[in-house]
């Protein structure tokens, strides 16, 4: 593939996840964030935010939150609350707290998280 779009970077990350190394998905999201930024969605934010979570990569998860604010993602709530959870299951309750009142849109799910 000589251009790939974001479907395929996303699908790229989802399949180095569920049957790769986790360190492969950082490899690509990195690659992915050097040469096709403009691909960059909430699929690909919500999915590394995941894999930030059940890898337990506290520093990484910052990280990303960090390039969600940059990109203009902070407010999807598809974003926001896989944020929330890796916050809170993190222990970082104060951060989840902050970011679910900043959020200027919420749902069940968001409330649930």
């Amino acid at each position: 593939m000589s251009f790939p779009d974001g479907a395929s970077w996303n699908l790229a990350i989802s399949g180095y996840a569920n049957y790769g190394s986790s360190t492969d998905v950082v490899g690509v999201y990195n690659l992915m964030l050097k040469d096709a930024a403009m691909n960059l969605n909430q699929i690909t934010f919500s999915t590394m935010l995941i894999l930030c979570l059940n890898c337990r990569w506290m520093d990484l998860g910052r990280q990303i939150h960090g390039q969600i604010l940059k990109f203009g993602f902070g407010s999807y709530v598809f974003v926001g609350s896989p944020f929330l959870d890796m916050y809170a299951k993190l222990g970082l309750i104060f951060d989840a707290k902050w970011y679910y009142d900043e959020m200027s849109e919420r749902n069940v799910v968001m409330c649930n998280t």
